[in-house]
């Protein structure tokens, strides 16, 4: 009788220890809601583990401050569908920040201070869409050893792309468009084939040993600086126009308004790249001030 009091005992603590081991792999994320297939999460600390293969849909909002290197970590046997982040400001994204197999890629941001070298690499996907964000500085090879059938870069503002920016030669189909470069710095547009660069303006831009095949309506600034791109034997020139100086504004590049020019060679300027700490700063610096702002809305 004793005996089988203990055998019952013994299997009942099996049972429950069993069933904490199971909640705990379902569980949902700190801060997040799980509903079905689904996970939304909203200011999230990192890392964010998937916690069953069921998932298939991620989505991130709210405020973050830097996305760390396996911020996501995904369930052993599955996989995403969809990653999608909608945030208002990010520091910085890590190197390996979202490496793992996903189908879609979202991303927006209203503002990105630096994006890293392999900050998207060994990522397996087969779309990813930048879109509608504010990007400071995009490091060289922040792309390198993704593997995407198509990226795009949509409708953003970035400040500083880097040389080898887009040396993207595991991407199957590359396109930018509609964005504002403030510079573009040497040699970032690694990439010639499948690669389109339509109707971007572009500040600063400096030497480039190959251009995208495809490069055309975008608008430059038609300095000397750029006689470089008059000198290029390319279609590319008379498909594009000026944004500035005045008296060119508005008119189709040709290799005749560099003719003043005393010299051939690209600028000697780079590009900037953001001081992570000055930011760090000025962060806390807005944050307290909008802090005392409200406090005193509430007197």
């Amino acid at each position: 009788m004793e005996s089988s009091r203990k055998y019952w005992s013994v299997l009942i603590l099996l049972v429950c220890c069993f069933e904490i081991t199971y909640a705990s792999k379902k569980r949902c994320p700190v801060e997040c809601k799980c509903s079905g297939f689904k996970i939304e999460c909203f200011s999230p600390s990192f890392p964010i583990h998937i916690p069953n293969k069921e998932i298939q849909s991620l989505s991130i909002r709210g405020k973050l401050q830097d996305i760390q290197g396996k911020a996501i970590v995904y369930h052993k046997e599955g996989s995403l569908l969809q990653l999608e982040i909608n945030v208002d400001c990010i520091n910085e994204i890590k190197p390996l920040a979202f490496a793992g197999t996903v189908k879609t890629i979202k991303f927006t941001a209203k503002h990105v201070f630096k994006i890293n070298r392999h900050a998207f690499s060994n990522i397996d996907c087969q779309n990813f869409y930048i879109r509608d964000s504010n990007i400071s500085f995009i490091s060289g090879f922040a792309f390198g050893n993704i593997s995407c059938n198509r990226l795009e870069v949509k409708n953003s503002n970035i400040s500083t792309l880097d040389t080898d920016a887009f040396s993207v030669s595991h991407i199957g189909y590359v396109i930018c468009a509609f964005n504002t470069f403030n510079c573009i710095g040497k040699n970032a547009l690694v990439r010639t084939n499948d690669f389109e660069m339509i109707q971007n303006t572009i500040h600063q831009f400096h030497k480039q040993d190959a251009l995208p095949v495809a490069f055309r309506k975008n608008k430059l600034t038609c300095d000397c600086s750029l006689k470089w791109f008059s000198t290029k034997e390319n279609s590319a020139m008379p498909n594009n126009t000026c944004s500035g100086p005045p008296r060119y504004k508005g008119k189709v590049i040709q290799s005749e308004m560099f003719d003043s020019c005393n010299t051939d060679t690209e600028s000697t300027t780079e590009c900037p790249i953001p001081n992570i700490s000055n930011i760090l700063k000025w962060n806390m610096l807005v944050s307290s001030a909008l802090l005392v702002i409200t406090l005193i809305g509430f007197r």
